[in-house]
């Protein structure tokens, strides 16, 4: 019997100090999807460094660890508090956070997603022609950004060498196989736009003119698309922003959703907890996100903002992957650095 109850302490006390690391210090996450390629790729795992911005103490109590989505009560909810970091969130840093969408669950039992900040609280954004801009000025694009590119050849259009000495991706084939929509980053439309039966690489971007009402704020007012997206100022806390018609969907979702009050909107006529408002200033700081893969990825140009609360981690190691089938070469990843 002291042999049983020897196992259980161990066990127990091996659950705890886990649980204590995975809440304060890091935790580890399998990539899903391809909008970070090629910094990140589907069967990636990566080390989140949550120490890095300072850990996030658990909003929902009642949960069953390594359970997420699955089994948990929200009968309390605890205030966002956050232990102080090392650092902030810079410019390109990857950063692993709970998609805000989520309404149905918890703060942080929402879908984990990483993508790359590209603006911070109070940066003034804009995107023009798929360049990024903060406070007027390019931010510099990481180089394993990709982008969709128009690949057009002669008639012997792309040979399987080529295909898989480069690793491509092809999204779509037009014109007799003759033309080819692949995911590129500049490096390698540069590359493939100097080899021969390549007739010309051209970057599809849309037109500033096309409006998109799938892109956030989704509204007609602001006729943005993927590629040509706002201006606008990031909510920063305890900034004052101007109330009315047209910024009001902007900041429709942080009023109501992200700092919980009510919101009653009638053309000019904005009603915050009851009372008139025609400023609002913010609770948080917000963030907004974007995916490598830009032309692939959903992120902040589709549904808006990042709140601070929601941010779990900084990415900083792919521990191994698991995909050796976009990857011929997979172990080279192993305990590589994100960038």
């Amino acid at each position: 019997m002291s042999r049983v109850k020897e196992i259980a302490k161990i066990a127990f006390y091996s659950i705890l100090i886990w649980l204590v690391l995975r809440t304060f210090f890091i935790e580890a996450f399998v990539i899903p999807t391809g909008s970070m390629r090629l910094t990140l790729v589907e069967g990636d795992y990566i080390y989140v460094n949550k120490t890095a911005y300072g850990a996030r103490l658990p909003i929902t109590p009642l949960s069953v660890p390594f359970t997420h989505q699955q089994f948990y009560l929200s009968w309390i909810e605890l205030p966002y508090w956050r232990v102080p970091g090392y650092t902030s969130v810079k410019h390109n840093d990857v950063v692993v956070f709970n998609y805000p969408m989520e309404n149905e669950f918890p703060v942080d039992h929402r879908t984990f997603y990483v993508k790359r900040c590209v603006a911070l609280p109070g940066d003034t954004l804009s995107i023009a022609n798929s360049i990024v801009f903060i406070n007027g000025t390019q931010l510099q694009q990481p180089p394993s950004v990709q982008h969709s590119y128009t690949v057009e050849t002669d008639s012997t259009g792309l040979d399987s060498a080529l295909i898989k000495k480069y690793n491509l991706i092809i999204k779509g084939t037009f014109s007799l196989n003759q033309r080819y929509e692949i995911i590129l980053t500049d490096a390698m439309a540069d590359t493939l736009q100097k080899k021969e039966h390549i007739l010309s690489v051209t970057q599809n971007i849309m037109s500033a003119d096309l409006y998109d009402e799938n892109i956030f704020p989704n509204n007609a007012t602001h006729k943005w698309n993927i590629d040509n997206w706002g201006t606008i100022i990031i909510p920063k806390e305890n900034e004052t922003v101007e109330l009315n018609s047209y910024t009001i969907c902007f900041y429709k979702r942080i009023i109501e959703v992200y700092e919980n009050n009510t919101l009653i909107v009638n053309g000019d006529s904005i009603l915050i907890n009851n009372k008139q408002c025609s400023t609002y200033t913010f609770k948080m700081n917000y963030y907004f996100m974007m995916g490598d893969n830009r032309h692939d990825s959903h992120d902040s140009r589709i549904w808006g903002f990042v709140p601070e609360n929601h941010i779990v981690g900084k990415a900083s190691y792919i521990l191994f992957s698991d995909n050796d089938e976009l990857l011929p070469d997979s172990s080279s990843r192993f305990l590589k650095t994100i960038k």
